[in-house]
């Protein structure tokens, strides 16, 4: 693009060429922006500040309204926001007991490693973190159950046993 800048400049403006190499220039200009801003707008969602990807975003939309690249890029952060929303609250699941609400927050962080590609990404990054961290919390909760099914079990509570054996193999 420069060097064709540098041609385009170069046409005089005497020129019955001069009108469209002005045109032309004013489109390598805005090309010139919107790939910036698509640049920005990736930079910042790799690094998890999505405010600062949909601003990068609508300046190059405002430059080249429709630009698939820009179009594409809003979509894919707009679907990764809501399962992010969702990852917010499952730090705290870290330390629950709630099996279900475990196993589905750990669908969520799989959800999200699915969708964004990007190994870099934070959100990518911290959904797999999240992911492995519940995993882990349910294997503990696992053990504790058949600990405590074996205890019991030794104490002749079968019946309580029972009921811890079940939740161990849930």
């Amino acid at each position: 693009p420069d060097i064709a800048q540098e041609r385009l400049l170069a046409v005089p403006e005497s020129s019955r060429y001069y009108p469209e190499a002005r045109g032309l220039i004013s489109k390598i200009k805005r090309e010139g922006k919107v790939a910036d801003a698509h640049s920005k707008a990736q930079l910042a969602y790799r690094t998890g500040d999505q405010e600062e990807a949909q601003a990068a975003i609508d300046f190059g939309l405002k430059q080249s309204p429709g630009d698939p690249g820009l179009t594409e890029l809003r979509q894919h952060i707009n679907r990764i926001a809501l399962h992010v929303e969702e990852l917010a609250s499952g730090r705290e699941l870290l330390k629950s007991d709630d099996i279900g609400a475990i196993q589905r927050m750990v669908e969520s962080c799989e959800a999200v490693v699915v969708a964004e590609s990007d190994p870099m990404n934070k959100f990518r990054i911290g959904a797999k973190e999240l992911q492995a961290g519940l995993e882990m919390r349910l294997s503990h909760i696992d053990k504790d159950a058949m600990a405590m099914a074996q205890n019991l079990r030794a104490k002749g509570r079968v019946k309580d046993a029972y009921d811890y054996f079940k939740r161990a193999i849930r």
